[in-house]
């Protein structure tokens, strides 16, 4: 992807980009499906070994990503179209057939995460209906739900770093909501954060992997907004400069942060308030960002490697 800059200082170098992408695999459905297999999210797992996605068809599919990336002669298993283009291949799976094993949720997915510290076996998810569950995926059952956000669609979920069985959930109600399970069932509500009066979508939670006590916010207001887990009441910082909704926030080190927004625009910013730092801008005609180091795939799952990889920031 073409990357514009533009920065508020005009004499500050520009940022340069320097990827070279191979596509290695598509996963798709059959063409025969009834059910729709759009995906929401996909989420790596801690060790980058396995990866998990959820969506539409009701399901969070688990697979293990050297299974998914040529060369396949270990997976006798998966049925593999392999198609080549001069000296790179790109192999074309089904979903039905590529992942491990799949687990049927109550509701369509909007948001799935590793929980922390129990090494890979729970993964918790946020789904249309407003509801927060996890999943023991060693029993592939679920083992606790919170439905506390009035019916209305969790856009995202995480966990804190520092203690994981602490986690928030941002809907379409207009809130954020930090919770801990330990505190009785369903997980009673520490503290609730509505960041703008007119209830304005919350469509991205963040905890700060890298200072325990920050934990970052993105809404339909075009704003995002970093708390004090401590104390809720008032925004630690607000980071305004996007134009549109902001729809994913993440923290990059101890310093910075970068936001994504329907805008086509990246914006890094110093955690510590002090202002932005650069703007990244789509090229003109390419799709918009709708999310910042992860992924939004619709309809078809595909797998890049990156060869050479340089950046410049």
């Amino acid at each position: 992807m073409d990357i514009n800059f533009s920065s508020q200082d005009d004499q500050q170098s520009a940022a340069r980009c320097d990827w070279d992408f191979s596509l290695s695999t598509v996963v798709s459905s059959a063409a025969n499906t009834t059910v729709s297999d759009t995906l929401g999210v996909i989420e790596f797992d801690p060790s980058n070994t396995i990866l998990a996605t959820g969506g539409i068809a009701r399901k969070i599919r688990i697979y293990t990503l050297s299974s998914l990336l040529l060369p396949h002669e270990e997976t006798v298993s998966v049925s593999v179209t392999v198609q080549s283009q001069g000296e790179r291949s790109t192999a074309f799976l089904d979903h039905a057939n590529a992942c491990n094993y799949y687990i049927s949720t109550p509701a369509k997915l909007s948001s799935l995460r590793w929980k922390p510290g129990s090494d890979g076996r729970v993964l918790g998810s946020g789904d249309y209906d407003g509801v927060v569950m996890e999943y023991d995926l060693e029993r592939k059952v679920s083992i606790f739900e919170r439905d506390e956000h009035g019916g209305r669609r969790v856009w995202s979920m995480d966990y804190s770093h520092s203690d994981p069985f602490l986690g928030a959930s941002g809907s379409d109600d207009g809130t954020m909501q930090m919770w801990d399970p330990r505190l009785g069932e369903g997980g009673r509500c520490v503290a609730k954060v509505q960041p703008t009066v007119a209830r304005s979508p919350v469509c991205c939670v963040e905890f700060d992997p890298f200072e325990d006590a920050l934990v970052a916010v993105g809404c339909a207001d075009r704003k995002a907004y970093a708390y004090d887990v401590r104390r809720t009441a008032e925004p630690v910082y607000t980071f305004d400069g996007h134009n549109k909704t902001v729809t994913y926030v993440r923290f990059l080190d101890g310093r910075t942060m970068i936001t994504a927004s329907t805008d086509g625009c990246l914006k890094l910013w110093n955690v510590d308030g002090s202002g932005l730092i650069r703007t990244y801008k789509r090229a003109r005609k390419q799709p918009k960002l709708c999310g910042a180091i992860s992924l939004e795939a619709r309809r078809v799952g595909r797998m890049w490697v990156r060869k050479q990889p340089s950046v410049c920031l």
